[in-house]
């Protein structure tokens, strides 16, 4: 047993609590959410865990951490864990010594085995540390980490200390490594004690963990000014934290902010504050404190943000260049804080400067435990949830988003005291980013049917002798409907006792893309004969005394492929085509 591996033995048994996932099959048992649990701890000891953050190696493995807080926690450290089946088990790999609030990540270029966890030394008057696994998280050696700013860097009295979340690491495009903190100002109260500040270091693997060559930003307290006027009464406590540096499609650098709007009437939303670049100079000093700041931040913009009240991590795929976040949205304004629902939201800018705003397109978990909507918010929640793109196919394209959740569920004495660590895969994710851009031309011929606009709400009829409108229509399909740019076959229903649908519809295809249709499955055999498939996590639901649903199904086509669209030989609904209005002709 190394030096490591001892000082985790003691820390455990200090703990008086088995936290070490077991290393087997660990799906919460009596749950239908899928949740593998990665670690527990006993809640009557009043310690929680927290600070989730997952990262996947060059090896293979998955690696995830988490923290820990409350009254029975005294220590500040970051324990480790490992997967090497793919996240279907979890083992204890070690403690990172007087590390807390930490992000794990990887830098391109480094040594495959190397992992960094970057955030602070403690949990309160805090300063930034970086610490390095040279053994794929096996180990983190003392002489393997840095304070790169610390408590004694400024004279100033209202310093007191740095704070952050377990937010993103990012290499921008410029080369540098940057991440959002906040620095606590003395009289220090939480919430409105928060300054946002920015740190920016090399991403050069021979120079990340030399203090002299990180800056760091001004600080920019929260103004009331940026708030309109009739929100100032809203907020008990308006201030915000856990920051997220983002990149923009133009190369401009953001911090999007998590808005403490309590009592959260105004929970969905954030703040987005431009990284202006002013000292590019990264000459090594002799002394961290001779280093002047090489950025500052300005107000950009209040973001209408899903979840925005609570911690979240952005980031950017490569692919489609669109912007996600796993969100706490906040859909009932008398709860002050809801984190009993987790969602992925999606935006085409991380201001939503352009192509609109961050909307949510999917829903991951809701609470299963049958507690009252009251209780649920009270007792569950899924959150401070760490994540990234995962399962690269042959050309590089990332097919999953794997995710790591501070968990409160099923034992928890409260949302916020959270009793778990879990882990989580959305398969597939790319089904929900039906893209108009994407999609065949076609000539649509035949009767008894109409044209319609594919969108949601009042006057969105699904059906023509029915008043059933469309209430959800599932990911980025449902952000380009809402916006009026797809159209689709609507036909009659046919209920119980009614005349056969004697709809004809038939779709002539123009230019190479995909061709999408609704229908409720009844018709599996035609669809599977003529190479659709299922988008399983895609749906079209409309009102009626049920809620009912119909499914997406997809296919690739040429030009010249041609296909009438079977109708029901029992059941209600037949199937319809979804076309985009710009891609009929």
């Amino acid at each position: 047993m190394n030096i490591q591996q001892r000082i985790a033995h003691v820390l455990i048994t200090i703990c008086g609590v088995d936290v070490i996932a077991h290393g087997r099959s660990q799906l919460i048992p009596d749950s239908l959410l899928g949740l593998t649990e990665v670690a527990w701890h006993s809640e009557k000891t009043g310690i929680y865990l927290g600070s989730p953050s997952v990262v996947r190696m060059p090896n293979g493995n998955i690696l995830t951490s988490a923290d820990r807080f409350g009254p029975g926690n005294h220590l500040s450290n970051c324990s480790v864990y490992v997967s090497k089946d793919n996240g279907s088990t979890w083992s204890f790999s070690t403690w990172a010594i007087s590390q807390y609030f930490s992000n794990l990540f990887t830098l391109p270029h480094d040594a495959p085995n190397s992992v960094y966890l970057l955030g602070t030394d403690s949990g309160g008057k805090a300063q930034i540390k970086i610490a390095l696994s040279r053994d794929g998280g096996a180990t983190f050696a003392p002489e393997d980490a840095s304070i790169l700013f610390s408590l004694n860097e400024t004279t100033d009295p209202t310093h007191h200390g740095f704070a952050t979340g377990p937010t993103p690491a990012l290499v921008a495009s410029d080369g540098r490594l940057y991440r959002a903190y906040e620095r606590c100002h003395v009289p220090f109260s939480w919430g409105k004690g928060f300054e946002a500040v920015v740190v920016a270091g090399p991403s050069d693997p021979q120079n990340v963990l030399d203090a002299r060559q990180w800056t760091l930003s001004a600080s920019l307290p929260f103004n009331l000014s940026w708030l309109p006027e009739d929100w100032i009464t809203k907020c008990d406590n308006p201030g915000y934290l856990e920051g997220n540096v983002v990149e923009a499609p133009d190369g401009t650098l953001y911090d999007i902010l998590r808005f403490n709007s309590e009592p959260n009437v105004l929970g969905n939303w954030a703040i987005a504050l431009k990284i202006n670049i002013v000292n590019s100079n990264t000459t090594v000093t002799t002394s961290t404190s001779d280093r002047a700041p090489a950025m500052h931040l300005t107000f950009h913009k209040l973001v209408p943000f899903p979840g925005g009240h609570t911690k979240f991590v952005i980031r950017r795929d490569a692919h489609s260049g669109l912007y996600f976040s796993l969100v706490n949205p906040n859909n009932n304004i008398e709860y002050t804080d809801q984190r009993n629902i987790l969602s992925l939201s999606m935006a085409k800018h991380p201001s939503g400067d352009v192509g609109g705003n961050w909307t949510v397109i999917y829903t991951l978990l809701m609470d299963d435990t049958g507690f009252s909507a009251d209780d649920s918010v009270r007792y569950t929640g899924f959150h401070y949830v760490d994540w990234q793109f995962d399962n690269p196919d042959a050309s590089g394209v990332h097919q999953d988003i794997i995710y790591a959740i501070r968990t409160a569920y099923r034992g928890a004495e409260s949302y916020h005291n959270s009793n778990r660590l879990t882990f989580k895969r959305l398969s597939n994710f790319r089904q929900l980013l039906v893209d108009e851009n994407d999609t065949a031309a076609v000539h649509v011929t035949g009767s008894n049917f109409q044209i319609s606009p594919f969108c949601t709400g009042s006057g969105c009829l699904a059906f023509t002798n029915r008043d059933y409108v469309w209430t959800d229509i599932g990911g980025y399909l449902g952000v380009q409907a809402s916006e009026g740019r797809w159209s689709f076959t609507r036909i009659a229903g046919q209920g119980t006792g009614e005349p056969a649908n004697n709809a004809s519809i038939s779709v002539a295809v123009q230019s190479a893309g995909s061709v999408y249709v609704i229908n409720d499955g009844i018709e599996a055999d035609w669809l599977i004969d003529n190479n659709f498939s299922l988008l399983p996590l895609m749906q079209a639901c409309y009102r009626d005394t049920k809620h009912s649903c119909l499914s997406v199904f997809r296919k690739e086509a040429k030009v010249g492929d041609t296909f009438t669209l079977p109708q029901k030989k029992g059941g209600f609904a037949g199937t319809m085509a979804l076309v985009p209005r710009a891609k009929l002709t």
